[in-house]
Formats: C-alpha cells, sequence, structure tokens
C-alpha cells in the first residue's frame, strides 16, 4: 500500500512540473482555461481583466471596452474603471493620470482672512508675511515685501518686521536686538543680573558661565576670575 502511494505521488509531482513544458510544446490548454501567445495557460476568467496575467499582453488583446458602473465607477481615458472616490485624490490611480486631471487645487480653497496663502498652497498667518523668515518654505512669503512693516509690526534695524507683541519681551526676536532698544527696563532682583542693552533679568549664576544668556554679551564682559564671580 505504501508503495502504491508513493507510485502515485510520484507521478503527481512528474506531472505537475512538466505540465507547463507540455503546454508549451503546443499541447491545448484546459477548456477553462486561455491560451496565451506564448503558450502559457491561465484561467479563462483573467482574460480581459484589465491584468497582464500572460506575461505577453496577449490576454488583454481584442477586448472590449469596460464598462463602468457610473454610479460608483469613474472611468479612466484607458478604460480601466475605478472607485469614484479615488477621482482628484491626487493619486495616480488610473495609471494614466485621467483621474487627477481638471481637478480643482487646493489653493482656490482660500485660507481664512487673517492668513496668507503661500505658492505651494499652505496657509501662514499673515505677521508671517515678509518677517524675514521663510515660513511657506517655498520664500513666497518673502517675495514682494516693501521696506514698510503694517501697522501690528515693529520694523527692526535690519528691515526684518516682527510683531509688535515682541517689542520689548526681552527677547532677540529682530536678531540685530533692535527690538529690545529704548524699552523701559525692569528692575531685576538681588539673585539676578540686569542684561546692559535689553535690560532683560537673568539669574546671577548665568553671570561670567562662558554663555551668551544676555543676547548682548553683556553678562560675559568684565569677567575676571570665575570662581570668585560666581560665589
Amino acid at each position: 500500500m505504501a508503495r502504491k502511494t508513493a507510485y502515485i505521488f510520484t507521478f503527481l509531482l512528474v506531472f505537475v512540473v512538466c505540465l507547463p513544458r507540455i503546454q508549451s510544446a503546443g499541447f491545448p490548454c484546459a477548456p477553462s482555461q486561455f491560451t496565451c501567445a506564448n503558450q502559457r495557460c491561465i484561467q479563462e476568467k483573467w482574460r480581459c481583466d484589465d491584468m497582464n496575467d500572460c506575461g505577453d499582453g496577449s490576454d488583454e488583446k481584442g477586448c472590449s471596452p469596460m464598462t463602468c458602473n457610473t454610479a460608483n465607477d469613474f472611468t479612466c481615458n484607458n478604460g480601466r474603471c475605478i472607485r469614484k472616490s479615488w477621482k482628484c485624490d491626487q493619486v495616480d490611480d488610473c495609471d494614466d493620470n485621467s483621474d487627477e486631471i481638471g481637478c480643482p487645487t487646493r489653493a482656490s480653497a482660500s485660507c481664512p482672512p487673517d492668513h496668507f496663502t503661500c505658492a505651494n498652497e499652505q496657509c501662514k498667518p499673515l505677521s508671517f508675511r515678509c518677517d524675514g523668515e521663510d515660513d511657506c518654505l517655498d520664500g513666497s512669503d518673502e517675495q514682494h515685501c516693501s521696506n514698510s512693516c503694517s501697522s501690528n509690526q515693529f520694523r527692526c534695524d535690519n528691515g526684518r518686521c516682527v510683531s509688535l507683541d515682541f517689542r520689548c519681551d526681552q527677547e532677540d526676536d529682530c536678531n540685530d536686538l533692535s527690538d529690545e532698544r529704548g524699552c523701559v527696563n525692569k528692575t531685576c532682583s538681588p539673585s539676578e543680573f540686569t542684561c546692559s542693552l535689553s535690560g532683560r533679568c537673568i539669574p546671577a549664576r548665568y553671570r561670567c558661565d562662558g554663555r551668551n544668556d544676555c543676547m548682548d554679551g553683556s553678562d560675559e564682559k568684565q569677567c575676571q576670575n570665575d570662581n570668585d564671580l560666581r560665589a
């Protein structure tokens, strides 16, 4: 019995291995199969399914144009059917880009009134316009800028425009300290050091620590012995 089973198994194995060679030698495919031009046999249902199952495209030749379901599908220029929801999704689902032709750009959806529309269709706050920073990442928010800043901005000595809220906030927003000049200095506590230009208060331990904490370098000037100054 075991010998008979082994014989049957060997026969089936040889049949499966040799079948493609037999078919390629000119033997007909099964009735439920389609014979490709390269003599390969594929399932008949794979015929005209918009997929190159034969490997030589012969299973897709002479096919009638596919009729898409107009209620749910979009018909591509190449006859392929895709879901309507895939139309204008910024992905070439048709493989000929016909599902992305004539689509409205995101720029057509205007930004809020207090925002600026970048060339790459991003929306940025109007305060970012002409502030010396490439907030759009394409430079469009810094193009066609005049030398004058808007009414809600402060013009730095370097020509940069920053929000008026940044004026005298003890931060160098202009990158030249001009937004911190002429500010009314507040009185720092005994445990703090008063920066020269901005009047900013920093912890006294930051004095002569090798770091420019004042942004104007005044906390690192006239330093003698670090250990004596920090004591």
